[in-house]
């Protein structure tokens, strides 16, 4: 089970940035148990917790924590439910935290729906909320690499959901042949991490999907899965976050 919590954060505007994501770890790490902790930072690939600050011109900044586990999900439940505030030591200030609500999204269900569709949409427009980067070889890549979109998707999600594989070799070779970006506005950027600046992009995609309609349907479950795990690096941090904007024939 995903579960999927979003809050309201009151914070004064010079800390209204995708970059406060680390802090928001931070914060994450006092609330929850030590033993809990401890198996975060041992995890050995991909850690289960996901989260990010989204920022949207109008909008109170919405924090979005993804729990790719049941156990972490409920014991993030525990900790933020009742929560009036949350303190960012690392700013020295209290914040406000509101509007908590919590979804549930069961993964097998997730994969009936997309596979249930008799038509696929063929295009798909993805707004990125938070950078996105990937890394190779001890280099960061900042451009949308679609052999490393769907790759770093398809891995997350066989790590922790075992009765399922999406990801094969052959598979990603397919699906590669049968997704083109067509149209995109993009800008390089720099994600603050810890005294770092990676590199990374942001801005907007548009996917242009063909194939018979089982890939379709494989397409779309695994972005529909990437709008939860995020997709790239430093997703626990506040980095790979994007939305599916704009789904049509």
């Amino acid at each position: 089970m995903i579960y999927k919590l979003t809050a309201q954060l009151e914070l004064p505007q010079e800390l209204q940035t995708n970059n406060l994501g680390s802090t928001l770890h931070g914060v994450l790490m006092e609330l929850l148990p030590t033993e809990i902790v401890k198996q975060l930072h041992s995890a050995s690939a991909y850690s289960p917790l996901r989260q990010r600050l989204i920022i949207k011109r109008g909008s109170k900044p919405r924090w979005e924590i993804i729990s790719l586990s049941s156990e972490l999900g409920k014991i993030l439940m525990n900790c933020l439910m009742d929560r009036t505030s949350i303190l960012l030591k690392h700013h020295q200030i209290e914040v406000a935290i509101g509007n908590i609500s919590v979804e549930k999204i069961d993964e097998t269900a997730l994969i009936k729906d997309c596979f249930s569709q008799q038509v696929s949409p063929r295009y798909i427009k993805l707004a990125i909320q938070t950078p996105i980067a990937f890394k190779s070889k001890g280099e960061y890549e900042i451009f949308p690499d679609l052999q490393k979109f769907f790759r770093s998707i398809m891995l997350t999600f066989d790590s922790f959901f075992e009765d399922y594989e999406l990801y094969d070799s052959e598979t990603l070779t397919y699906i590669l042949e049968n997704v083109k970006i067509v149209d995109y506005r993009m800008r390089s950027t720099r994600f603050h991490l810890e005294g770092v600046r990676i590199p990374s992009f942001t801005g907007e995609l548009k996917f242009r999907i063909s194939g018979p309609q089982p890939m379709q349907q494989l397409i779309h479950l695994i972005i529909q899965f990437g709008e939860l795990s995020g997709v790239g690096i430093k997703t626990s941090l506040g980095m790979g976050k994007y939305t599916l904007v704009e789904p049509n024939n």
